[in-house]
């Protein structure tokens, strides 16, 4: 959590750089100003909650909530005006607040008529159906969408990645949040980083892959919040893991975690080679001590992996929890993985 101090120090900043959005709409400090306002806007709820507590323990003066309200309002107004002022063309010079509150509108429903053409044509080409956002989450200086895709195998993976690669054309973006969805249900998610889908666009034009430790797709849990932002009710769902199922989740996140700094940190490289053995160091370390007794029959394919001897990929790992997801996993010996073993 943010402190107060620091919170009324990043508003001066703001204060201190909004003035050079006149000078120049599109400068290194315009830019800069609107990033630290968005920040300040994340953090507002924060702070007043702060305040709070400090009424709690002090006196009660007077009561904060017309006061937070207005924060809120004037904080987005100003957002609003500044993105106008940037952006909108043919500004007339009366009625400024409604041509404000109408440019902000449009842009809004152009913006999610951008992401609903990109899922259209990916619904068509790969034969998915696709539950669509409501609208685009927006946390400070981040912005991401949630997608919904009916019935994905894991093995699907790739095909979604270059199906979706047409979003780094939305502006501003910062993730895709993939939801796979079976009768209703949400089993699993990953999140596709926008960056990631620039280096796809690369790759598909030139056969050449940017290879970078940063910025890759990755595992993440279902949330009644995210959930909430696809336009059709989809629930999760509630399965009694047993005690094993639930330890094996959160290892399977882990070596997810793993196999990725070991696919893209450059072995040839001293300082990465030293960075990724202290990675598997703390993996290692972690991963081991989510094993117990439970987990016998799976301890050693898992100490494998941990030592490189085995080569799970992405796909593997989604196929296991998608497995659990749907209850058809018992931890015994009928479970069996495909998996490509080192030399």
């Amino acid at each position: 959590m943010i402190s107060i101090s620091s919170y009324i120090s990043s508003f001066q900043n703001v204060l201190n750089q909004i003035s050079s959005i006149f000078k120049d709409k599109f400068s290194k400090e315009s830019s800069l100003a609107v990033l630290n306002l968005k920040d300040v806007k994340k953090h507002l709820i924060s702070i007043q909650n702060s305040f709070k507590l400090i009424q709690k323990d002090t006196s009660f003066y007077f009561d904060f909530n017309d006061i937070e309200k207005e924060e809120k309002y004037w904080i987005n107004r100003l957002l609003k005006t500044i993105d106008f002022y940037r952006y909108a063309e043919n500004i007339k010079s009366s009625d400024i607040k409604n041509q404000i509150e109408e440019w902000t509108q449009i842009k809004i429903k152009k913006e999610l008529e951008d992401i609903y053409n990109i899922l259209d044509a990916f619904e068509i080409e790969s034969n998915f159906k696709i539950i669509y956002p409501k609208s685009i989450i927006e946390d400070g200086n981040l912005r991401e969408i949630v997608v919904g895709i009916k019935d994905m195998n894991e093995y699907d993976f790739e095909k979604v990645v270059f199906g979706l690669v047409n979003f780094h054309k939305i502006e501003e973006l910062t993730f895709l949040n993939i939801i796979n969805v079976m009768d209703n249900y949400a089993t699993f998610a990953f999140r596709i980083p926008i960056t990631y889908l620039f280096k796809v666009k690369h790759l598909l034009e030139t056969d050449e892959y940017e290879e970078d430790e940063f910025g890759n797709p990755h595992p993440i849990n279902v949330t009644e919040e995210l959930l909430f932002y696809l336009n059709e009710k989809i629930y999760i769902q509630e399965v009694n893991f047993n005690k094993s199922a639930n330890k094996l989740i959160k290892i399977l996140f882990d070596i997810w975690k793993l196999t990725e700094y070991r696919k893209y940190l450059n072995k040839n490289s001293d300082i990465e080679f030293k960075w990724l053995k202290e990675i598997e160091k703390d993996y290692t370390y972690k991963i081991k001590n989510e094993i117990d007794e439970s987990l016998e029959k799976s301890s050693e394919i898992i100490s494998n992996i941990l030592e490189n001897k085995v080569n799970v990929t992405k796909e593997n790992i989604l196929e296991l929890l998608n497995i659990i997801v749907q209850k058809d996993f018992l931890l015994n010996d009928e479970v069996k993985f495909t998996l490509e073993y080192g030399e």
